[in-house]
Order: C-alpha cells, then structure tokens, then sequence
C-alpha cells in the first residue's frame, strides 16, 4: 500500500469583516483571501503568549470563508490561516479582543422634567476603542428610549454624558 503526500498553495488573509470583538468569543469573522481549501483554520493569537486556533466555520470559496473567534483574553490578536493546526501563515492581520463593559451605578438616577441633567456612569471596561461612540439613553419602563446623548468623556471606570429629561412623564 502507498500513501501520498501533496502540497497546496499556502492560503493567503486579504481582509477580516470585523476587527474587535468581546473576550468571551463567538464573533464570527469573514475571512477573505486566496487558495482557501477545506479545511481551514484560523488562529488568534493575543500578545505572542495565547494562541487559540479554530476550525473555519464554513469555506465558501476558494477565497472566502468564516471564523467564529474562541474565548480569549484581552488584547490585540495576530489572525494566522493554515490549511492545518501546525502551520500558519501570518497576513499581519489584527483583531481587537476586549472586555465587555458592565455598568455599576449611577451618579443620579432622576431629573427634572424639561431639563438637562449631567449623568456620569460608573462601571468596568469602558474602553473608548471597544466601545466606538458612547451613548447614554433613558428608557421608559417599555425598553423604548426616550432621550439619548454622545458621551463627552469616556475613561475606563466612568462615561459622562448630559442627558436631557423630557417634558412628559416617563
């Protein structure tokens, strides 16, 4: 009996879809490129010490396929693709892992009707990279908003913003 053994041309990233994405993973990422084969996987790695490589989601063609990103610790992950988990071509490609900001409390929890109001946010992990633009919004007990506003300031405990309180009951 003989075995074979063949070589392929090396896949090649072009681009990613998304570039951040939370800690806990799931993110799915569209990978494109050239020579993508079945399979495929894609490895992320954050600060040269936690590489995590996955199998692609689906390869949809020759130069397109999806990577669902693994839980990884926050940082900037270099993005790898090999046709195998031992090798991995190195497209210089980054994505962004961060963590999930949470919310602890609130500087005040009530305003004046007709009025604007400065409102700072306590919490964890705001980031402005990870976050893009901040918003701040009041919601009536239904979930819908009924005032919103860009923070004006953004650190990694706290967002402010001045949030006006309209003139009919909430």
């Amino acid at each position: 009996a003989t075995s074979t053994f063949s070589f392929a041309p090396p896949p090649s990233l072009k681009e990613l879809s998304v570039t951040s994405g939370p800690t806990a993973g799931g993110t799915p990422v569209t990978i494109t490129g050239a020579n993508f084969a079945t399979p495929l996987f894609c490895n992320f790695e954050v600060s040269g010490e936690v590489s995590v490589a996955v199998r692609a989601d689906s390869v949809f063609s020759e130069d397109s396929a999806v990577c669902s990103t693994p839980q990884l610790v926050a940082g900037t992950a270099i993005v790898k693709i090999g046709s195998n988990t031992a090798e991995f071509i190195d497209s210089g490609a980054t994505f962004q892992v961060y963590d999930v900001p949470s919310v602890k409390s609130l500087s005040h929890n009530s305003g004046i009707h007709g009025s604007s109001t400065a409102v700072i946010v306590y919490g964890d992990n705001f980031v402005p990279s990870s976050l893009g633009d901040a918003i701040c919004a009041i919601k009536n007990s239904s979930g819908d908003v009924i005032s919103q506003a860009s923070a004006s300031e953004v650190t990694a405990d706290a967002i402010s913003c001045d949030l006006a309180c309209p003139a009919s009951t909430i």
